[in-house]
């Protein structure tokens, strides 16, 4: 996954065993549903979007609404950590996973970072992606095979 390159929507993406679910950042609006404290930072000095929470003080919230998760084990996320931060994605109320975001000494040096879902989330759920610290997320992939 590169920064500002992954696709929004809930369908499957073929044999590789990815779900085509996560947020869509090639410069245009995101492919949410809902925010909540989002504000849209750049992912690298030249091209790509990104979102991080408005303030490092208040948990920041992406809402897309009906998404397909059936079939999906693991979640794989790309972000920057200028400061210490975590990730923690929800289908409903139900915690998927959380996964820390260790700094990574730039706003514009990305890491992947990944976990396996405590729960399997099969079929169509509100999906709810929160980031916590001074984090930035620029996009991230659910997959069906760990």
């Amino acid at each position: 996954m590169r920064p500002g390159r992954t696709h929004a929507g809930g369908r499957r993406a073929g044999p590789s065993g990815e779900l085509d679910v996560g947020v869509d950042w090639i410069g245009q609006r995101p492919q949410r549903d809902d925010h909540t404290a989002i504000t849209l930072v750049d992912a690298t000095r030249t091209t790509g979007d990104a979102v991080a929470p408005a303030t490092h003080e208040r948990p920041a919230t992406l809402l897309f609404r009906s998404v397909e998760l059936s079939g999906a084990v693991r979640v794989e996320a790309e972000v920057a950590g200028v400061g210490p931060g975590k990730l923690e994605f929800l289908a409903g109320d139900r915690l998927l996973a959380e996964m820390s975001v260790p700094v990574t000494g730039s706003r514009y040096a990305w890491m992947t970072v990944a976990g396996d879902l405590t729960t399997s989330p099969d079929g169509v759920h509100d999906l709810q992606v929160n980031l916590h610290g001074d984090v930035r997320l620029a996009a991230f992939r659910f997959g069906s095979t760990a």
